[in-house]
C-alpha cells in the first residue's frame, strides 16, 4: 500500500484531526531528535575523551611496569662486631626484576644483590669500607663531597671493637 492509500484508509478509520501525515510524523521525530542533538554531541565527545584516557592509562601502566619499585628504610644495624650505627642511616632500595640496589640517602654508597636482603647486607659492607677508607684518608686528600660523607658517618657510626 502506498502512502496516499494508507492515509486514505486511515482517514476512513480515524477522524482526520487525529491523523498525522507521514511528513508530520517525520517532522515530529526530527524535532524530537533536534532536541537531543546537544546531548548526543556531548555523549560523542565524552566517548572520545574516555577512549583517549583509556589509551593514556594503558601507556602509563606500561611505563610504570618498567620502573623499579622504590622502598625507603632506615639502616640501623651494620651487622659488624666493630661498628654500630649510633643513629639510623636513611636509605632506599630500588627493586628491579633481576637485581636490587640499596643506597644511603646522604652518602654516595650503595650495595647490590639478587634480593633485598642481599642488597642491604652488601650496603652494610660498603658503608663500613667507606667509613674505614675515610678514616684513613688525610683531610687534604678529600674533596668536598667525601669530606661531608666523613663528617656525616662520624656522627652516625661508633666504634665498638676492633676488627
Amino acid at each position: 500500500m502506498n502512502d496516499i492509500h494508507e492515509y486514505m484508509y486511515l482517514e476512513a478509520q480515524v477522524p482526520g484531526s487525529l491523523l498525522l501525515s507521514r511528513w508530520e510524523r517525520e517532522r515530529a521525530i526530527q524535532e524530537e531528535s533536534d532536541q537531543y542533538a546537544p546531548i548526543k554531541d556531548e555523549l560523542f565527545r565524552l566517548r572520545l575523551v574516555v577512549k583517549a584516557l583509556s589509551a593514556q592509562i594503558k601507556e602509563l601502566s606500561e611505563v610504570l611496569a618498567s620502573k623499579p619499585t622504590t622502598v625507603s628504610f632506615d639502616l640501623s644495624d651494620l651487622s659488624s662486631a666493630s661498628y654500630q650505627a649510633a643513629t639510623a642511616l636513611p636509605a632506599y632500595m630500588e627493586i628491579y626484576d633481576e637485581e636490587v640496589f640499596a643506597q644511603l640517602i646522604d652518602v654516595e654508597v650503595h650495595g647490590a644483590g639478587a634480593t633485598p636482603a642481599e642488597a642491604i647486607q652488601d650496603l652494610k659492607i660498603q658503608v663500613i669500607k667507606l667509613y674505614e677508607d675515610l678514616q684513613t684518608s688525610k683531610p687534604e686528600e678529600l674533596g668536598p663531597a667525601p669530606e661531608r660523607w666523613k663528617k656525616y658517618l662520624n656522627e652516625r657510626i661508633k666504634i665498638i671493637g676492633t676488627s
